[in-house]
């Protein structure tokens, strides 16, 4: 457990626990999106819910002064999130923008695609991510037809999608330990990253073995990348064990 008055880093473990912990606030926020989202009040009811404070007291505040007599206050947090912050209206309103926008959101998009263009330089001086990568591309292009079409079995249909997704997954987190950077304070929550995309390679060499026994894919396609993902996997250790030769703590 991470102690405030102790200086040094945050541990694997710590970092570990974090991350499960923000797993699970993601996954209860997206239930209650699901849920309340086409609700009058459901922004109120998910920041109580969520635990955010501040919002949900600018919320009821905005309502009361468009004379909005309806808000339900039924609903009350367990606990407040100590992350909850909220300055002024216009955080506000972006985080009500971020929270109820629509799934096609062009403006994020290329937001987000311009910060990549920025970062592609330096990920790709990465071997484990530039692998990975290129491993997702050539995994992407076999299963994706298969994908698309109708599929009324739905274990065979799990068993594509983690096929496809581990892939993707295992680049998708190398990129996101360097976000991350490599300072003393991070350096750790950087190599937790690259365990899971680990996992994740693991998970691909699974679903494509079942993929290749259940003769869904041929040999010649699927021998060549499972190889490709042994190798895929062999750089990813060494990139473990190269930032954890870092950690003094």
């Amino acid at each position: 457990m991470f102690d405030p008055d102790d200086d040094r880093p945050m541990t694997e473990a710590q970092w570990e626990a974090l991350f499960r912990k923000s797993d699970l606030k993601a996954a209860k926020y997206e239930e209650l999106l699901e849920t309340f989202r086409d609700e009058p009040d459901g922004q109120l009811i998910i920041a109580r819910e969520m635990g955010w404070k501040r919002l949900a007291d600018a919320l009821e505040e905005r309502a009361a002064q468009n004379g909005d007599s309806q808000v339900n206050h039924s609903s009350q947090p367990a606990e407040t999130d100590p992350t909850d912050t909220l300055d002024d209206e216009e955080t506000i309103d972006d985080w009500l923008e971020d929270a109820f926008e629509d799934d096609d959101d062009d403006d994020n998009s290329s937001d987000c695609a311009c910060a990549w263009d920025a970062e592609r330089d330096q990920l790709n001086r990465i071997p484990a991510y530039r692998a990975a990568r290129s491993l997702a591309d050539r995994v992407g292009k076999a299963l994706r037809p298969l994908m698309e079409e109708e599929c009324a079995d739905e274990d065979l249909g799990r068993l594509l999608g983690e096929g496809y997704i581990s892939a993707h997954q295992a680049a998708v987190k190398i990129a996101g330990g360097h976000a991350m950077g490599y300072d003393e304070d991070v350096l750790c929550g950087n190599i937790v990253n690259n365990r899971i995309s680990l996992d994740a390679m693991y998970r691909c060499q699974l679903a494509w073995a079942e993929l290749q026994e259940q003769q869904i894919i041929a040999r010649h396609i699927a021998e060549p990348l499972v190889a490709e993902m042994r190798e895929v996997q062999k750089l990813i250790e060494e990139r473990i064990a190269e930032l954890r030769s870092h950690v003094w703590w």
